[in-house]
């Protein structure tokens, strides 16, 4: 009981308990996709601060992990990290995840890959786009750079709306697991403020009836 209310309370205060490590979480953002062949690049800096990023505009920066460009009908993914495609071939179209999906365990290319193709006009199953969904593009990230003679990925997803109708599209947020060895990661966005409240009175209800229940055995 102690731990499953501990955990409870960690969601609340910030990170999240999951399988194998922390899920980090840095949500509530509007990074603007502009609707040009530069777009935006990402770059996470650092596995224990999801709020250390890099955003670059109207250049392309020396090193990268993210690139979204033409409102998100184009989505480049680096050496570094790699972006979830449906076969994990190089330039294969970006998966849509959606919250509760699994991350690791999805298919990703080997290095710099390019999707162009993963926002279709009509008929998209569950893991494809359309103009203007949100969603989630799962990666993984070697926070260690490539090189260093190890496969460690540190496992995650980033938050997007894409268009593909000549308007901007946007970042929302991003998070990831800060285990280099974790598995079962899932999307798991930060809790929103009813879903706060109702674990709060949960959590107090659980707290009541265990205080009636020991009170009951002590009389």
């Amino acid at each position: 009981m102690k731990s499953v209310l501990l955990c409870l309370f960690f969601v609340l205060l910030n990170p999240l308990c999951i399988q194998g490590g922390v899920l980090l979480h840095y949500p509530n953002l509007a990074v603007e996709i502009p609707n040009d062949f530069t777009g935006v690049y990402i770059q996470f800096n650092d596995v224990s601060s999801p709020s250390d990023v890099t955003i670059t505009t109207g250049s392309t920066p020396a090193t990268w992990d993210f690139n979204f460009f033409f409102g998100g009908a184009g989505v480049g993914s680096s050496n570094t990290l790699q972006a979830a495609t449906s076969t994990g071939s190089l330039n294969d179209p970006v998966l849509r995840l959606d919250i509760g999906d699994q991350v690791d365990g999805l298919n990703f290319p080997s290095s710099y890959s390019g999707s162009t193709g993963h926002i279709v006009s009509s008929g998209a199953t569950a893991d494809q786009w359309s103009n203007g969904d949100t969603g989630f593009i799962g990666f993984r990230k070697d926070f260690d750079g490539p090189g260093d003679g190890s496969t460690d990925y540190n496992y995650g997803w980033v938050e997007v709306q894409l268009n593909n109708d000549g308007n901007a599209g946007s970042i929302l947020g991003w998070g990831w697991d800060d285990n280099d060895s974790a598995t079962g990661v899932t999307v798991v966005p930060e809790a929103s403020a009813p879903s706060i409240t109702a674990l709060l009175l949960a959590t107090g209800v659980i707290l009541h009836r265990r205080r009636r229940s020991q009170r009951l055995l002590e009389a």
